[in-house]
């Protein structure tokens, strides 16, 4: 009886081993799985930022002129 608990002791053992090892492989990956995303968002930004700088300085222009036409017959914006 003592052998056969031994024996299931390492069973249980190697099965706790092999629990662990996958965890610390899963939790490897969900990090590579967030810093990809992280630097895909940083790498996004930084090529979309002139189109988005040249975009606000036009809306900045263009609310401008509108803003220095005189107000019509009472209409405000």
């Amino acid at each position: 009886m003592l052998e056969e608990v031994v024996i299931l002791s390492r069973e249980n053992n190697a099965m706790v081993h092999k629990l662990v090892s996958a965890q610390n492989r899963a939790t490897f990956w969900k990090m590579i799985y967030w810093v990809i995303i992280i630097c895909a968002l940083i790498i996004s930004y930084n090529l979309l930022q002139p189109y988005i700088a040249s975009i606000t300085k036009m809306y900045n222009y263009t609310s401008q002129v509108v803003n220095s036409f005189p107000k019509l017959g009472g209409v405000e914006n």
